[in-house]
């Protein structure tokens, strides 16, 4: 009898850190916004991953929440996938008494979800790594990349574990973002 209780919990699989980070609300606007893609889940990621991100105070590393408007409502910024591994970084920002504003941050191409993490960034003062005249490589903008920026209001850094890392912060009109590291 001991031994089918043990077997009994040992097929109980173990509850997803990533499941109950995004309110449902938050889930439904992300899935009807970007058919074909489902939210990140935490067997997207390695035990080894999952326990540095667990480490760190977030239950899931493709998840992160923040108030990056300055409205005291939790925003999120959180990795959708496609079946054929396409990875998405969106935000999701809630309005007082407005409906839930979904946006794509960053496409993180089809190389799928594998190390990317995000996770909430104090508010401060940020400069693009390539801007500065010591930099890797010249600075080469693109829609919403800027040389630096002050916030007064948190944002979310997004990247690749143990590579690259890249700031996003909300305005109050839109977003922006600057390579931290690569």
């Amino acid at each position: 009898m001991l031994l089918l209780v043990l077997l009994t919990l040992a097929a109980v699989p173990a509850a997803d850190p990533c499941a109950s980070v995004l309110p449902p609300a938050v889930l439904t606007a992300a899935t009807n916004a970007y058919p074909g893609f489902r939210v990140v889940r935490g067997s997207d990621y390695s035990a080894e991953d999952l326990g540095y991100a667990k480490e760190d105070g977030f239950p899931c590393p493709g998840i992160a929440s923040s108030d990056v408007d300055g409205d005291g409502t939790a925003d999120f910024a959180f990795f959708l996938l496609s079946a054929k591994g396409a990875a998405l970084l969106v935000s999701a920002r809630i309005p007082p008494g407005s409906s839930i504003r979904i946006g794509m941050l960053m496409d993180f191409g089809r190389r799928g979800l594998g190390r990317s993490f995000v996770h909430p960034l104090d508010s401060g003062k940020y400069a693009d790594m390539y801007a500065a005249d010591s930099g890797p490589d010249d600075f080469t903008p693109d829609p919403g990349r800027v040389r630096g920026h002050t916030s007064r209001r948190p944002g979310f850094g997004a990247g690749t574990m143990e590579a690259s890392e890249i700031a996003f912060f909300f305005t109050g009109r839109r977003w922006v973002h600057l390579w931290l590291s690569d």
